[in-house]
């Protein structure tokens, strides 16, 4: 990596498809979250991914200003007027989604109603967890392209790719 490929991606948004490049080799796997944060500066979007029963998910979408977008999942929530966040009930399905990450489907339907747009990434942690993965991604031209970066729950790159 050099430093004026780092400076090019963060400085040039328009079009950093050509630092992206050069900057692919110096992203591999096992590094961290906070040298990603160093090189590429913040990502336009972030995902957190939590798996609720081995093939099925729940994916939250953050923007630049780290608060929630929206929320997607295979799960209908619980049909509630209202919950008390203060509920032991919801005490209790937090504490059980953060306890069993393959057998969550249940916790998750009382939990959904709580994820409101705009809340921030923290809060969103305090409910549910740490996630099981995290994405961020960077666009790279006006059009389409993006340069995808995922985490494991360590903060540690796990997967790196362009995406056209």
């Amino acid at each position: 990596m050099t430093k004026k490929s780092a400076s090019e991606f963060k400085t040039n948004i328009g079009n950093r498809e050509r630092a992206a490049g050069q900057l692919l080799s110096s992203l591999k796997i096992g590094i961290s979250a906070t040298e990603v944060m160093d090189m590429l500066g913040p990502p336009t979007t972030k995902t957190w991914a939590y798996t609720l029963f081995y093939s099925s998910a729940m994916v939250i979408y953050f923007d630049d200003s780290s608060k929630l977008v929206r929320v997607t999942s295979d799960i209908s929530p619980e049909t509630v007027t209202t919950w008390d966040e203060s509920a032991p009930e919801i005490s209790t399905a937090s504490t059980q989604f953060k306890g069993k990450p393959y057998n969550r489907q249940v916790a998750a339907k009382m939990l959904l109603p709580l994820l409101k747009q705009g809340m921030p990434t923290k809060k969103v942690e305090d409910v549910l967890g740490r996630p099981d993965f995290i994405s961020w991604c960077y666009s790279l031209t006006p059009s389409s392209s993006s340069l995808l970066v995922r985490f494991a729950s360590d903060d540690k790159i796990v997967e790196v790719s362009i995406q056209r």
